[in-house]
């Protein structure tokens, strides 16, 4: 189970998402917590050599703020960091 937030983007956000993560998206299925489904939707996964490795300062305060912004609580955004934090 992974929380996290899904965002309707269009091909031009993708493409400038996928300039910036430099790797091809993935795809998966999500479940939402109000039980519909995407079936297709993309994903970046972190490659094995980066992980354990903070990310940018920038990178990682937009996911904070999005994930507050749609409701996890602060506590919740602290721990998904914590590790870089120690």
């Amino acid at each position: 189970v992974v929380y996290g937030v899904v965002y309707h983007l269009i091909q031009e956000q993708l493409a400038k998402l996928q300039a910036h993560e430099a790797v091809p998206p993935a795809e998966t299925r999500v479940e939402l917590e109000d039980g519909n489904e995407i079936s297709h939707a993309k994903l970046f996964i972190r490659e094995k050599t980066n992980l354990g490795r903070e990310p940018p300062t920038a990178y990682r305060k937009t996911i904070e703020v999005g994930l507050m912004d749609h409701g996890y609580d602060k506590s919740y955004v602290d721990k998904i960091f914590g590790k870089f934090n120690k």
